[in-house]
């Protein structure tokens, strides 16, 4: 079956891609995309390649070209070069401003929130006189050239809503919000909020809401089947003028450069023609395909080819994850644990990995913006040039080491574990980072060959290896093993036997603050600073540059130099105040961090064959975001808990839904422009969930990857773990949405003080086609510097800020957040405002 080819237009918007999604899958369209600033010169002709146009949503004003560039060429077609087109959101208020109308602020913007839109039952709304459906704008349109569209002492109200206003007379109402009148919260906006026009005389159309989120309903998203209806039905009516052949098309486009991937054209009423290569496949990073390695892009080859999984399986018993460490322990090498004891979740977090790291092993180490990577094997130290990018190379390394087979039941066979910063993040979506930055690695992975595995729930231990003959080291590992539990519990370990499922009930030593020196200083950010940038974020929102803000801040800890053993204690006391369910020890090169992360970012399943020939893996992201303190002051000053029940209530206001919606519709976004995922689905949206300190709202995304093993750029589904990571970075949950957009306001904001590796993600990606990554939230970390007889701390906290945020709550939100981290360093009671000496 043939398909029509559809233009879209990308105001580098978060949630474009959901859109494209519904176009190709359920309109069954083909999508070129370009980007607002492409450098299009004859647009007239190049868009009369398309059957039709949709103007996308982003941020900004539409009276700023800036903001929408190619968009005002859309309205701009007359007679022959006429195109149907569809204005969404900022592509709406785009065809409101140029046809005589006027574009404001609202009062109180709407992000997020889900609302009961009345139409006039025609033309794109056929059938239906209200839709629910999701706004996210801080600006309305008005056809009357003034800020409110109808008199509101009119005496025929419902009849004056579809009237042309004499401001705009090409232009025809077809839908309003009319729920202000009744909502409280957002009592001072207009009452009649335009939502919908079309064009008089040409088939232009215009929706303010979004029909593609995940909350809008089935008749929403119809509103696009029936735009669509209509596109067809105006290439059918005779005044239509035919779309130019093949020959004539290419000799116009001769030459041209277009940065967007072009498709061919190749619907039912024109040839199959082809557009001039790209230069740039997508603008802002999102969904752009990792290549091939180039030669200078290979990594340094230090491992043999053919490897393959050794390993033994042995029963848990009394054993805990500390007790394994000290096992395998050694001063002075690198070391990562990831840690689900504490909170082991039978969905998410059902294994501890602990990775053997000795000196010999070798560590891949990148700076943003620089175009190189730098290798640490053994004492040996060199620098590789890169082509394609970080993660095109790390592709490329476990492409080099990966292995087939192996325990199904553990989910880590060996491969690479690290972390990736927030500003690694920023360079994948092209927000340019201040200058000077510290010489310090943005993206670090150790090559890990030795590995232990807990299992929580099965009650089993897993000793692996990926080097060549490497029994000897399983033996003594195992033996050591269980020497250790028959000293803890007086039970010989015995080789692997059925497991008793069920959780480990033996109680952990309690470590307290008292065992660590005080720290010399503490710095904390000042209230009147967070505030002031609480009210800079809602100004920026109310402007329309961005739907949502994840501000931060951060503090600070000296303390005297400790050793990895004392960094190790103070770890285990953070994991005993916070237990969560990502938790993890990761000493690599002079980072150090502790973490007692609740939030998984990303994970992805090795690949199984499917009936057809491909492999299959699925890939899942937990955002959290909404979030309410368990223990809250009463009135008469005492303390008391808060239920899960009224939680819930309190986590089901517009406001924590609006936060997680973002997220979740920015997600999907991600996902959907990944290269591989094929299908994408909200396995669970907005659920509460309990932790020690706060229960917080978490949705659940997933995706179905698909890839060809006969295709060597793919050929296993780490590799495409990996391009759906670099698709997806930074979290969103740590961005705001749209996330380009957002994150360089958030630098600005921030002072242009790198995040580093808070906010950013820790995790391995498998030899065997696995991965797993947690966001990097509840944690403390250092640079270790040689030059410096003290050791610096950094805590990172913050909270989403939206139009309904207030800066008492986002101020306690904030803080209720870092003194779960800063505790310890202090009594709660000592973190006080601003900075404290405590030497």
């Amino acid at each position: 079956m043939k398909r029509w080819r559809v233009l879209f237009i990308d105001a580098y918007d978060s949630f474009s891609n959901n859109l494209i999604s519904f176009l190709e899958s359920d309109l069954c369209l083909d999508v070129t995309r370009v980007f607002i600033d492409d450098p299009i010169d004859d647009f007239p002709t190049y868009a009369k390649a398309f059957a039709a146009i949709v103007a996308g949503p982003g941020p900004g004003h539409p009276a700023n070209t800036r903001d929408i560039g190619l968009i005002s060429h859309v309205w701009q077609l007359e007679d022959y070069h006429v195109v149907p087109a569809l204005g969404i959101c900022l592509g709406f208020q785009s065809l409101v401003l140029h046809h005589g109308g006027c574009v404001d602020p609202l009062p109180i913007p709407r992000h997020g929130t889900e609302t009961q839109i009345t139409t006039n039952g025609r033309s794109i709304f056929q059938h239906t006189t209200t839709i629910s459906s999701v706004q996210y704008h801080s600006l309305h349109a008005s056809l009357n050239g003034s800020s409110h569209d109808i008199d509101d002492s009119s005496d025929d109200q419902d009849n004056s809503l579809w009237k042309i206003q004499t401001k705009c007379p090409e232009l025809e109402p077809l839908a309003w919000d009319l729920s202000s009148a009744n909502d409280i919260q957002y009592a001072s906006n207009p009452k009649r909020i335009l939502m919908a026009v079309k064009h008089i005389t040409k088939p232009f159309y215009g929706i303010q809401f979004h029909p593609e989120s995940i909350c809008s309903s089935n008749l929403a998203k119809q509103v696009l089947r029936e735009w669509w209806r209509e596109v067809l039905e105006w290439h059918c009516m005779p005044h239509t003028t035919p779309l130019r052949s093949k020959d004539d098309l290419n000799l116009n486009l001769r030459d041209r450069k277009v940065s967007c991937k072009t498709k061919s054209l190749d619907f039912e009423a024109v040839e199959e023609m082809t557009l001039p290569a790209p230069e740039d496949t997508n603008s802002d990073g999102l969904g752009t395909p990792l290549s091939s390695c180039s030669s200078s892009d290979s990594p340094p080859n230090f491992y043999p080819r053919s490897r393959q999984l050794l390993h033994e399986v042995i029963l848990q018993r009394d054993l805990t994850l500390p007790q394994l460490r000290d096992l395998i322990k050694s001063d002075g090498e690198d070391v990562i644990v990831l840690d689900s004891e504490m909170r082991p979740n039978e969905e998410v977090a059902t294994c501890s990995i602990l990775a053997i790291i000795p000196k010999e092993a070798t560590r891949y180490d990148y700076i943003t913006g620089q175009n190189s990577v730098r290798i640490t094997h053994g004492s040996n130290l060199r620098t590789l040039d890169i082509e394609g990018g970080i993660f095109q190379f790390l592709k490329s390394v476990l492409s080099e080491n990966k292995i087939d087979e192996g325990h199904l039941e553990s989910p880590f066979w060996g491969g690479l574990m690290g972390f990736v910063t927030y500003e690694a993040g920023l360079e994948t979506i092209g927000v340019r980072l201040s200058e000077p930055r510290e010489e310090r690695p943005d993206v670090s992975f150790a090559f890990v060959e030795r590995s232990i595995i807990i299992d929580h729930f099965r009650k089993l231990i897993y000793v692996q290896s990926i080097k060549h003959d490497d029994f000897q080291w399983i033996r003594w590992t195992c033996k050591e093993i269980r020497e250790r539990s028959v000293q803890s519990s007086g039970i010989e370990v015995g080789p692997f036997e059925p497991p008793l499922l069920g959780l480990r009930t033996t109680s952990l030593p309690k470590i307290t603050e008292d065992q660590f020196p005080s720290p010399h200083s503490i710095s904390l950010p000042k209230e009147e600073d967070y505030r002031h940038k609480i009210s800079a974020c809602k100004q920026l929102i109310s402007a329309g540059e961005s739907y949502e803000l994840c501000l931060t801040s951060q503090a600070s800890a000296t303390t005297s130099k400790g050793s990895q053993e004392e960094d190790w204690q103070r770890y285990l006391r953070l994991r005993q105040l916070n237990p969560a369910p990502f938790a993890a020890f990761i000493r690599l090169g002079t980072m150090t961090l502790l973490s007692t992360s609740p939030e998984r970012f990303m994970s992805w399943s090795r690949p199984e064959a499917t009936e057809g020939g491909l492999l299959a893996s699925n890939c899942q992201l937990r955002p959290i975001k909404g979030t309410v303190k368990k223990v809250r002051c009463s009135q008469n000053g005492t303390e008391e808990t808060v239920s899960l029940r009224e939680a819930t209530a309190l986590l089901s206001s517009p406001k924590e839904r609006a936060e997680n919606l973002m997220i979740v519709d920015l997600i999907r976004h991600d996902l959907h422009g990944a290269i591989g995922v094929g299908k994408v689905v909200v396995k669970k949206l907005m659920a509460v969930e309990e932790y020690e300190t706060v229960y917080q709202l978490v949705s659940v995304i997933e995706g179905e990857m698909l890839t060809n093993p006969t295709d060597r750029l793919s050929d296993r589904q780490s590799v495409c773990g990996i391009d759906v990571l670099a698709a997806s970075l930074p979290p969103g949950s740590m961005t705001g949405a749209p996330k380009r957009r957002s994150c360089q306001w958030l630098q600005s904001i921030e002072g242009n003080k790198p995040r580093s590796v808070y906010s950013g993600v820790v995790g391995y990606m498998c030899v065997g086609g696995g991965g797993d990554f947690s966001v990097v939230i509840r944690s403390v970390f250092k640079w270790e510097d040689s030059l410096k007889s003290e050791d610096t701390w950094y805590i990172g906290a913050g909270g989403a800020i939206t139009t309904l945020s207030t800066e008492e709550a986002e101020w306690d939100e904030m803080q209720t957040k870092m003194r779960s981290t800063m505790s310890l360093f202090a009594h709660a009671e000592d973190l006080t405002n601003g900075h404290e000496n405590l030497a």
